[in-house]
C-alpha cells in the first residue's frame, strides 16, 4: 500500500489494518468527530513539551555526530561550541547522494557509524566560514580562481 493517500477497499492490508478498518466502519460519525476533537486537544495541550523533547533529542544527536567527526573544523581547527544557540560548525558532504534529498546529516553520520563505516569518508565538519568558502569554490571554480588572483594583486593574501 502506498503512503500519502487513503487506503482503498481493494488495497492489501495487514491483519491489524483489517481490524482497524472494520472498527472505523462500525463507528458512527459522531464518535469519529469526538475522537478527532480529543486527539486535537491532546496535541495542542502537549505541543510545546513535544517540541522541547524533539529539540533536545536533535541537539544530543548533533553533538554525537560532531564528536564522531572530531569536534573541530577540518580546515581551520575552530572548536565546537555547544553553548551557542546556532551551531558554529556545519556538516559538509564530501560525496553527494543521487537522490538530492534534504535530510539531517547527523542522522546519516550516526547511521554510518552504527553500520561500521567511517563517517569521515563521506562528511566533513567545517566552521561556517570554511563551509561557505568550500561551497563557493566547488560551485564556481573559475570565479574562485579570479577572486584569489584579485586578492593576491591587492596584497590581501599571499599564497607564496
Amino acid at each position: 500500500m502506498r503512503r500519502g493517500r487513503r487506503p482503498l477497499p481493494h488495497d492489501e492490508l495487514t491483519e491489524g489494518g483489517k481490524i482497524s478498518r472494520e472498527y472505523r466502519e462500525k463507528m458512527n460519525q459522531n464518535e469519529v468527530e469526538e475522537t478527532r476533537k480529543k486527539r486535537k486537544a491532546y496535541y495542542l495541550k502537549n505541543k510545546s513539551i513535544q517540541q522541547i523533547q524533539k529539540r533536545n533529542i536533535n541537539k544530543k544527536r548533533r553533538l554525537e555526530a560532531t564528536e564522531l567527526l572530531g569536534g573541530k573544523c577540518m580546515s581551520c581547527g575552530e572548536l565546537y561550541n555547544p553553548a551557542a544557540r546556532i551551531s558554529n560548525l556545519q556538516f559538509d558532504h564530501l560525496s553527494y547522494p543521487r537522490s538530492g534529498r534534504k535530510a539531517f546529516y547527523y542522522y546519516d553520520i550516526l547511521e554510518l557509524a552504527k553500520n561500521g563505516v567511517d563517517p569521515k569518508e563521506q562528511f566533513a565538519l567545517l566552521c561556517r566560514t570554511c563551509h561557505m568558502i568550500d561551497t563557493f569554490i566547488r560551485k564556481n571554480p573559475q570565479k574562485a580562481i579570479l577572486q584569489i588572483s584579485r586578492l593576491e594583486k591587492l596584497g590581501i593574501i599571499d599564497l607564496n
